[in-house]
């Protein structure tokens, strides 16, 4: 007979304002993408009131379209996202099938109009 062997999930610590940085982030994409862990349970990611960067939140949208799972609610609120995060955004999640994030939540962060408009 053939064993599987077990799936360890992936837990994300840090969280709603818990002063979580790119370094974190950089944490949470290896867990992420680390074959033998399955991100598949993970339905929601809160990272709302913390220091994330462009640079963070387009490394954790990469791992995301990789290997999308159940994801639904992405909170990434009151961060120092840029221009770029949207444009990676565009790239990462709309124009990929597999990710079915239903809800995005980029309010208060550093877009300008012409991040939105471009």
């Amino acid at each position: 007979a053939i064993s599987a062997a077990p799936t360890r999930s992936i837990a994300i610590i840090g969280g709603r304002s818990r002063h979580v940085d790119d370094d974190d982030v950089d944490d949470i994409v290896a867990a992420w993408s680390d074959p033998e862990r399955d991100p598949s349970d993970v339905k929601n990611i809160d990272l709302s009131l913390n220091k994330i960067s462009s640079k963070g939140f387009v490394n954790l949208l990469r791992a995301i379209s990789e290997r999308p799972g159940q994801l639904q609610d992405l909170e990434v609120n009151s961060n120092q996202l840029t221009d770029d995060a949207l444009k990676a955004i565009v790239q990462h999640l709309i124009s990929n099938p597999n990710v079915k994030v239903e809800r995005l939540d980029l309010s208060t962060n550093k877009f300008t109009d012409a991040g939105v408009v471009g």
